[in-house]
């Protein structure tokens, strides 16, 4: 049988808040598999992988309805979409390299007017 975990298991191992899930389970990107005897939310394996996965693609970017879209797509138009995304984080962490240079500079240059 599969183990269950309670929304609080679910929030600690996924690295998630409990509203972050809530907003997700809103979405229909996950939801509770059963309730336990004390009227709690409990969620499988798959929940937390899907939990964790959402993290990741958001932390990429998307956002949650983009993520829902993700979700539906055939693995081909994934990796494709996934890759656009890597195209676009490696273009944003160019531009910020490229501000931390000026911004040292500045600061040097703040540094010799002392």
């Amino acid at each position: 049988m599969n183990e269950l975990f309670t929304l609080r298991e679910i929030c600690e191992r996924g690295g998630v808040t409990r509203r972050m899930v809530k907003r997700y389970e809103q979405k229909g990107l996950v939801k509770p598999v059963a309730v336990n005897k004390y009227g709690h939310l409990l969620y499988d394996e798959q929940g937390l992988f899907q939990i964790k996965r959402i993290r990741l693609y958001h932390q990429f970017g998307f956002q949650l309805d983009e993520i829902k879209l993700l979700f539906q797509m055939p693995e081909s138009q994934l990796r494709k979409k996934l890759n656009e995304q890597i195209e676009i984080m490696e273009n944003n962490l160019e531009k910020y390299k490229n501000l931390i240079l000026e911004a040292k500079v500045m600061v040097e240059k703040m540094e010799g007017n002392d």
